[in-house]
């Protein structure tokens, strides 16, 4: 910590419930994902992807894809006063117990998919597809990996 960002106490209650409402949208949208993918996975992608449904426990899930298991999990970032979901991409390594950062992406309170750098990659509101081609993109990363 290298600077206080509260003036008062008021003033940090304003901005902590604020982050807060971010925050439940960002994970509100998060399970609208996971809902969405688990049914294209079953319908689209069923020799593809699996996942499972018993591990979808907060912001995260596990899945199979051709033979290989990965987890997707959420937690929260702060990057120049903007909360973010930042979401994980995580592979077994298999040669221990440990688990590899495969791939991250941030996702922002209005829909926007952005690197872990803060560059735009997707809007959610302006391409209809967009949650489709990203949980595309998060299979093959976790192939890739």
């Amino acid at each position: 910590m290298q600077a206080m960002n509260f003036n008062d106490a008021d003033a940090a209650t304003v901005a902590l419930a604020d982050l807060k409402r971010k925050w439940v949208k960002i994970t509100r949208q998060f399970s609208e994902w996971t809902e969405y993918w688990s049914e294209v996975a079953h319908q689209k992608l069923s020799h593809i992807v699996v996942i499972d449904p018993t591990d979808e426990v907060g912001p995260r899930f596990t899945a199979t894809t051709l033979g290989k298991d990965f987890t997707v999990e959420m937690t929260s970032r702060i990057i120049n006063g903007e909360l973010y979901g930042r979401v994980l991409i995580h592979t077994p390594d298999p040669l221990n117990n440990s688990r590899l950062l495969a791939g991250e992406f941030l996702m922002s309170d209005n829909g926007k998919i952005l690197s872990p750098e803060g560059a735009e990659i997707y809007d959610r509101n302006a391409n209809n597809t967009a949650d489709y081609i990203l949980f595309c993109e998060i299979i093959r990363v976790a192939i890739a990996a």
